[in-house]
């Protein structure tokens, strides 16, 4: 009773404020925090129509506009909250693609670097991602790249990150023959094991792809340093 009130209260100020209003961002914001909380606390209401307002919001907070930064926040924390049920790869997506604008605004040690590399934010962006299947489509390639734009270099899923775009662009290669992508692969694969701590419980994993790429380059070509590099992985 006390939401739908609450509810209520939120679309009526909404309902006050015209298009032309300064302050019907704040109160699309506001009714999809109410929407969102309720959400939350697993009272049937439509996030739907939450992303809907954010999303709202965010086209009268554009780049350059103080809030902004606040607003693609929002919409990323609420995209995230429906994969989390929905298991949409959409969501996802366009999450990662949000995050990734604002990263040049998130000066290390900042309060807006903080909330980004939160645990609800960028990292479980990367962690979903990463736990998505191989996929040699563009769509998935560059998905990948984008998660690796976001993962900084001291990251703890960087090695991973690099390893499944490697993965990606391998199975591009055999699908296509493109030897681009082939090399690209090769050369992710060894800066992902460059990148992991020899205690990393990834290590044991990450030589796959590099080990694949090797063999399928020594049948071309007879190079006795990729056999070589083989073994020793």
């Amino acid at each position: 009773e006390h939401f739908h009130s609450a509810i209520d209260g939120f679309q009526a100020v909404l309902d006050q404020c015209p298009h032309d209003h300064a302050h019907r961002a704040a109160a699309l914001s506001n009714l999809a925090h109410a929407i969102l909380c309720g959400f939350a606390k697993t009272i049937e209401n439509d996030i739907d129509h939450a992303i809907h307002l954010f999303r709202s919001a965010l086209t009268l907070r554009p780049q350059g506009h103080i809030d902004h930064p606040l607003s693609i926040l929002d919409l990323c924390h609420a995209l995230c909250k429906r994969h989390s049920h929905k298991k949409s790869h959409v969501d996802l997506r366009e999450a990662a693609d949000l995050y990734r604008s604002i990263l040049p605004l998130c000066v290390e040690g900042s309060h807006l670097h903080q909330v980004v590399f939160d645990t609800n934010g960028i990292p479980y962006v990367i962690e979903q991602c990463n736990a998505l299947p191989s996929d040699p489509s563009d769509e998935s390639i560059s998905l990948r790249r984008i998660v690796l734009e976001i993962c900084p270099p001291r990251h703890q899923h960087r090695a991973y990150s690099l390893n499944k775009l490697a993965g990606d662009l391998y199975a591009r290669f055999e699908q296509g023959g493109n030897k681009d992508h082939f090399y690209e692969a090769v050369h992710l694969s060894r800066e992902a094991l460059a990148v992991c701590r020899a205690d990393d419980d990834q290590l044991s994993v990450l030589p796959g792809v590099l080990s694949d790429t090797l063999g399928q380059r020594f049948n071309h070509h007879g190079d006795p340093s990729d056999l070589y590099e083989r073994i020793v992985l």
